[in-house]
């Protein structure tokens, strides 16, 4: 089923659409002692903003892969040193234990979450580290508004913390951990944007419908980052 929200995204080349945005993210990579020798997956890498970032930072191997295909080819217009794939996070094109550090972004939710968790334990290395940057359930969310949600955003499933960390645990991750930072929904400002030509009309509404839900959802949903390892 195509994903709409996604094509918003893809054909606007909006880097660092997730919660808390760009800035967010480079400080949490900032936390993470990142080093060179490290072989990093970014899990849905989107227009390749954080990719890019962790290269050029910390002088990492990255390799970024996302299932839409507009994604990659602006990935790979910043002409960074970072290797952008096409492909699906429930089946990842990897050998197993290829990556030392992977990471996703608001991406999690987009996907069959077991069968993502299952693809991302086999292809982190034994001693690897992965974090989740994803959107969680403040409280249990009213069935009217959580399915708004779900149907815009064509997700699954809308987890609590203690729902994230059951998941996690569950697939098989261990010392799962919630970094101490402050959880709303509130977007940073737009930019990094690479626009397509010939924007369809509808992907304009959808915009104003996307605003329009955050502004309804934020006493409800906020985000959360886990970090966590193998057992």
């Amino acid at each position: 089923m195509t994903n709409h929200y996604l094509d918003l995204l893809a054909y606007f080349g909006i880097g660092g659409a997730h919660p808390g945005g760009f800035e967010l993210s480079k400080q949490i990579f900032n936390g993470e002692k990142l080093t060179s020798d490290l072989h990093v997956l970014d899990l849905g890498c989107g227009t390749g903003q954080s990719s890019e970032y962790i290269r050029d930072t910390f002088g990492c191997e990255v390799t970024g892969i996302d299932q839409h295909p507009i994604m990659i080819q602006k990935a790979n217009e910043r002409q960074a040193d970072v290797t952008f794939l096409e492909g699906d996070a429930e089946d990842l094109p990897f050998p197993d234990h290829s990556f030392d550090f992977i990471f996703t972004e608001s991406t999690i939710a987009f996907t069959d979450m077991p069968r993502t968790l299952e693809e991302i334990r086999r292809v982190l290395t034994p001693k690897g580290t992965v974090l989740f940057l994803e959107m969680t359930a403040e409280h249990p969310i009213p069935d009217s508004l959580k399915k708004q949600i779900m149907n815009l955003y064509h997700i699954q499933a809308i987890y609590l913390e203690s729902e994230w960390k059951e998941e996690l645990n569950r697939a098989g991750f261990t010392n799962i951990e919630c970094l101490n930072i402050p959880s709303n929904l509130n977007e940073s400002a737009l930019s990094d944007m690479n626009l397509s030509p010939n924007i369809p009309e509808s992907l304009y509404d959808l915009w104003d419908q996307h605003a329009e839900l955050v502004e309804i959802s934020k006493k409800h949903l906020g985000f959360r980052t886990f970090r966590c390892h193998l057992g």
